[in-house]
């Protein structure tokens, strides 16, 4: 047996627990795994492998957490998990050559040792080392990025098939649509007639998704399609694992060349995607979620077949003769002098609430005159339900003032009976002292009419106009529509009517502005920005990761809300509120199971929502309008392929973007995600208003009341459950508009603010430095709401709330906090930074991208150093401001900010030339910014290509150049390098990290949403020990003079923090670590500067006169203007020699010669 074949052989039995071939095994005693490990030559393997691959020492890890590290990593890495696989080859391709030697000897005898050991199963393992062992390896297999991305690329493949069982169902819709056009005979349908023919479409398009054979039959040949692509892909992918996982023991020096059997294995077992994607389809249907598009058609029948009885039965019982002949004169007379009364304070109110509208240019004079006269029509039918004129007694409309004089409640007569009609039958009635007590009302209401027609109309004239059947009747006055909506709002509820029930008018859009003019020319080229920038499967992981921490909160403190409940019901014990309550509070315990049952049923989940929205068009649009990042998406419904036989046009960009965004799993994310939540908040909301299930409410004979009847109770109510459920759905997915939210309220300051962050997304070159308005919104939102900041700011703002979500909400994030402040405590301990930490395998991540999570991680820093410290950091809580703050916004403009306020600061100073230069500067930066994010796209292609680079990857300096050019490729670097033929690459610097011996490694993991850390220095400790962002060095020059410092100066403050760090470092305060850290800096600084200026090579000699020149303390518009009477400039620093800058720097040292020079320049000598 060849070496390659014996090694991985061995690889197999150590996973499998067989015995190994002794020949190849080291001396180990034979025992538990912790005692084969722990021996002296054992550990010193390990140890020195763990401290130079993680950072994990013994002075902070005992040996136990050392060794359980150790083993996890080599677990996955022998099992091929993906992302340890490519961090271990990026790891062994980083450094010098003396590094790589001396790092690839390292991890070749960790290699060794852990294939001599005995399988995991064997003699002497414990019963919780093989139970671990069974977790870890399982872990690898099923916790796997390959296998979301193979079941990705098998949904694609599977596309056609898919789109094909599709096909049998809208045929069938289609076929009903033409059947139901026929039935009508008509060539123009009205609005009414189009919904219900799309309606018996969306029915037969169900019901042979239900029912048919064919169809059926189609989708089986898609899935098993899906199923054989996606097993397909995992293999594949299973194999180039493997060669990565055998190219990286070839550079470790424990194999010689590729084995083709382990690759053969590989291929075999890389089928965890097809296994997932076989379960998945296996377990549709088992959240028993039905198609609830057959139970409301059933109820549809069932409803119209009882209303007809019972209009029959009103027309039988309703006379409005006898109504008219019984009524109460008086009742009449005293209600209808009372509200002309107060017409006057009525319609002084209105204009000034509309003046402070159209100062504000929400409206403009027109919209003034109508909705004036709709406030009086209002008025005059349906009084002041609210008491805004703080009457002493109720004002009441018409409506009720005639119901209280003993007209009968009206009750629909007939399918097109209305109440407008039937108040007209009854004013027809009236004697002529009722009708003279009702006109003298009206004349002096409408008399503050700005229509004139309306305030010459007599009352009888302005009823005839409104109680015809007629299309043509009422059109005379333009405000007709809006006064039908009154007058059904009023027939609706008689004289209970509330103004928020009422149907406003809808504004006419405001004239043009600027900012108009140029967010509409350019919104498609934003639109698609914005788009490309998120589109990357790593934004896809870290959204997914985000919904999955918002929506375990939301169970989470669903649960508090049932105890709060539960409390609640304690408190009313043997009163009827008690039964609600403890209905509730099992409610929302019992919903956890359904969740649970949804989400292991994501597709049967993702059709029911989708099918139930059909019905519901207003609450889909707002679901959907908006993906991750803000993007609002066109022709959604043809997208989601909801309308049978409705066609999807495309151009050809727009297609390749669309097989882009299902191959990187946007759509999919993003529609799956939305409709688990959303499906999880209707069926909370039903639950806790109708003590029912959401299965048990569809199911109910009378469900279509609820969802098709405007006019009545049940679908007001169900109106508003639906909205808090859309609402739900949008916050736990990071989408929710919060430009609607400020224009629902007016006057909220925080509301306004909110949406004019989004709407910077929409301005060119802002909206390519600022994209994510929307989503740091949201994630604003969520940490306010879970901290309480939102419970109290609505409380004190008058903004209702349901007291005890807020509650539970707030109890839900201390909580979280509190647990995430012991484990931020141990990280402190460990010396990790704020948004890094330590998996079980020893690697450290950063979780800075990972909102909400990431807010929970800085405010638990915080706390841990308060209660370590006693005292929070100064640069900590200036993070704290940047992550949890406005200020998060404004520090997302990164470099683009700064040259934004450096253009601002020049405009002031009247500094013409900066302000050129500056406003270059944006441009190009902006320009930098589109061009690269237009190719992020790119980018997993790009992290390959640099993967395959080896230790040849040249880890570039992108500020050096034409930094603008390099950003601008920031995703295509190495793409861009192929295609020039290394033209590209072929002078790039490599960048320095002063606080790291090697540059870093190829971020591999990006592509996928994981951030590897590399292991920590220890003057990066101690950085992260006092809460210092390790960029913060104070090395501050000109991009090729800090790069050369940085190359020079980490031996020195590695040497000054090793020497700090055994002088008791732990035992110190915070504000002695403060001042000892920069102590370090100080004398770091001060060493590398010296063997800089004494150096016999230029480069060295020059970045310490550069460094010295750029760090004087001269204003900046100072030193452009010495420099340029140099003929030079900062940024051509570095093409002078080293006796050029050693003059500029004498001139800058001499301020007396300065001032002669300045003197004569002027003239004045």
């Amino acid at each position: 047996m060849s070496n390659t074949q014996s090694i991985s052989t061995s690889r197999l039995r150590s996973i499998l627990g067989e015995d190994d071939d002794t020949s190849t095994k080291k001396d180990v005693q034979s025992g538990s795994l912790m005692d084969q490990l722990s021996q002296d030559e054992n550990f010193k393997v390990i140890s020195r492998y763990m401290d130079d691959r993680f950072g994990m020492t013994t002075d902070q890890y005992d040996k136990q957490e050392i060794i359980d590290s150790y083993v996890n990593n080599m677990r996955k890495f022998n099992f091929g998990q993906s992302l340890v696989t490519v961090g271990e080859l990026s790891y062994l391709n980083k450094g010098d050559e003396q590094a790589l030697a001396r790092r690839r000897k390292l991890a070749g005898d960790a290699y060794n040792l852990f294939d001599s050991l005995d399988g995991a199963f064997s003699e002497g393992r414990t019963v919780g080392e093989k139970a671990d062992a069974v977790f870890d390896y399982a872990r690898a297999l099923v916790v796997d990025p390959v296998n979301i991305l193979s079941l990705g690329i098998g949904k694609l493949a599977a596309s056609g098939a898919t789109k094909a069982a599709s096909q049998v169902a809208k045929r069938a819709a289609q076929e009903a649509a033409e059947s139901a056009t026929k039935k009508l005979g008509k060539k123009s349908l009205s609005k009414k007639a189009q919904e219900k023919i799309a309606q018996e479409a969306r029915i037969a398009y169900a019901q042979k998704v239900v029912n048919d054979t064919g169809y059926k039959t189609a989708l089986n040949k898609a899935l098993n399609k899906e199923v054989v692509a996606t097993a397909s892909v995992d293999s594949a992918a299973g194999i180039g694992i493997e060669a990565l996982n055998q190219k990286a023991r070839m550079k470790a020096g424990v194999q010689e060349e590729y084995d083709p059997v382990a690759l053969l294995f590989s291929g075999v077992g890389g089928i965890g995607g097809g296994g997932l994607a076989f379960t998945l389809n296996k377990l549709r249907g088992t959240s028993k979620i039905p198609l609830y598009s057959t139970l409301i058609s059933k109820s549809e029948q069932v409803t119209l077949a009882a209303r007809q009885a019972n209009m029959e039965e009103a027309a039988r019982l309703i006379d409005v003769a006898k109504s008219v002949d019984e009524l109460d004169i008086k009742v009449v007379e005293d209600g209808a002098l009372r509200l002309s009364s107060f017409a006057d304070k009525w319609a002084e109110i209105t204009r000034e609430g509309l003046q402070i509208r159209l100062d504000n240019k929400e409206i403009d004079q027109n919209m003034f005159d109508v909705e004036h006269d709709l406030a009086l029509l209002r008025y005059f039918i349906n009084g002041d339900p609210k008491n805004d004129l703080k009457a002493n007694v109720k004002i009441k409309g018409l409506g009720e003032i005639l119901t209280d004089a003993g007209v009968q409640r009206w009750s629909a007569r007939s399918a097109d009976d209305r109440f407008n009609l039937y108040l007209g039958e009854v004013i027809e009635k009236l004697d002529k002292k009722t009708l003279d007590d009702i006109q003298k009302s009206f004349d002096t209401i409408f008399e503050y009419a700005l229509d004139d027609e309306l305030s010459t109309i007599s009352f009888k004239d302005f009823m005839k106009a409104f109680s015809s059947k007629t299309r043509e009747a009422g059109q005379t006055l333009q405000i007709s529509k809006q006064l039908n909506a009154i007058f059904a709002a009023a027939g609706k509820q008689s004289g209970d009517i509330t103004n928020e029930k009422l149907v406003d008018v809808v504004l006419d859009p405001a004239k043009k502005g600027i900012y108009k003019t140029i967010t509409e020319k350019s919104a498609p080229f934003q639109k698609n920005f914005i788009k490309y920038l998120v589109m990357h499967p790593g934004t896809t992981a870290l959204n997914v990761k985000g919904w999955v921490q918002a929506s375990g909160m939301q169970s989470y403190s669903d649960m508090l809300k049932a105890g709060l409940y539960g409390l609640a019901d304690v408190i009313f014990d043997g009163k009827d509120s008690a039964v609600s309550y403890r209905n509730k509070a099992k409610q929302l315990m019992s919903l956890q199971g359904q969740k649970a049952r949804n989400i292991l049923d994501p597709y049967m989940t993702y059709e029911a929502a989708m099918d139930y929205l059909t019905f519901r068009p207003e609450a889909r649009k707002e679901l959907f309008r908006y993906i991750n990042g803000g993007v609002e998406v066109d022709d959604v419904l043809k997208e989601l392929q909801l309308n049978p036989g409705e066609k999807l046009t495309e151009t050809s960009f727009e297609k390749i973007t669309r097989n882009l965004q299902t191959l990187y799993g946007v759509k999919a994310q993003d529609l799956l995600t939305k409709t688990q939540e959303f499906m999880y908040s209707l069926d909370k909301q039903i639950r806790l208003e109708y003590d029912m299930t959401l299965n048990e409410f569809m199911d109910q004979d009378n469900v279509w009341e609820y969802l098709s009847d405007p006019a009545s109770d049940a679908y007001q109510k169900f109106l508003k459950i639906e909205t808090t459920a859309v609402t739900e759905a949008l916050d736990n997915t990071f989408s929710r508009s919060f430009t609607n939210v400020a224009q629902a309220r007016k006057g909220d300051p925080v509301a306004i603010l909110a949406g004019i962050i989004e709407e910077t997304r929409k301005i060119p070159v802002i909206g390519a430095i600022a994209p994510f308005g929307q989503f740091f919104n949201n994630t604003l939102a969520f940490t306010f709401k879970h901290s309480g900041a939102t419970m109290f700011y609505r409380k004190a703002a008058g903004i209702e709330q349901d007291p005890y979500e807020s509650l539970a909400r707030m109890a839900a994030g201390w909580s979280a906090l509190a647990l995430v402040t012991i484990k931020e405590r141990k990280n402190l301990d460990e010396n990790l930074a704020w948004h890094e930490e330590r998996q079980s395998d020893g690697q450290v991540v950063s979780r800075q991208y990972d909102f909400p999570y990431s807010h929970f991680k800085i405010l638990g820093r915080a706390a841990a150093h308060k209660i370590r410290d006693g005292d929070v950091p100064q640069d900590l809580k200036q993070v704290v401001k940047e992550q949890v703050g406005i200020q998060g916004f404004i520090r997302n403009l990164g470099t683009q900010g700064r040259v934004l306020s450096d253009l601002g600061t020049s405009i002031l100073d009247l500094d013409g030339t900066a302000a050129g230069e500056n406003g270059m500067k944006l441009l190009g930066e902006a320009m930098g910014m589109y061009a690269s994010g237009f190719t992020r796209v790119a980018d997993p292609a790009n992290q390959i290509i640099a993967m395959a680079r080896g230790e040849d990857y040249v880890y570039a300096d992108k500020k050096q150049g034409i930094k603008e050019f390099n950003n601008a490729l920031r995703y295509t670097d190495e793409i861009f390098d192929i295609m020039t033929l290394g033209a590209l690459k072929e002078n790039a610097v490599e960048k320095k990290i002063a606080t790291q011996e090697d540059t870093p490694a190829v971020p591999i993991g990006r592509i996928l949403g994981y951030r590897a850390i590399e292991a920590p220095s220890t003057i990066e400790k101690l950085f992260n020990d006092v809460g210092r962002s390790q960029w913060k060095t104070n090395l501050y020059s000109i991009p090729e003079a800090t790069n050369v410092i940085n190359d020079y100066i980490f031996p020195y403050l590695e040497m000054w923090a090793d020497t700090v760090v055994k002088n008791n470092w732990d035992e110190r305060t915070l504000a002695d670590k403060e001042k000892i850290l920069k102590d370090v800096l100080v004398a770091a600084k001060k060493d590398v500067r010296e063997v800089l200026r004494v150096s016999e090579k230029d480069e060295p000699r020059k970045a310490e006169l550069i460094f010295s020149i750029t760090n004087k303390n001269i204003k900046k518009s100072k030193l452009r203007q010495y420099l340029e009477s140099f003929g030079t400039s900062e940024k051509n620093l570095w093409e002078l020699d080293p006796p050029q800058l050693e003059l500029i720097l004498s001139f800058l040292d001499d301020e007396g010669f300065r001032d002669r020079m300045l003197k004569e320049e002027s003239g004045l000598r």
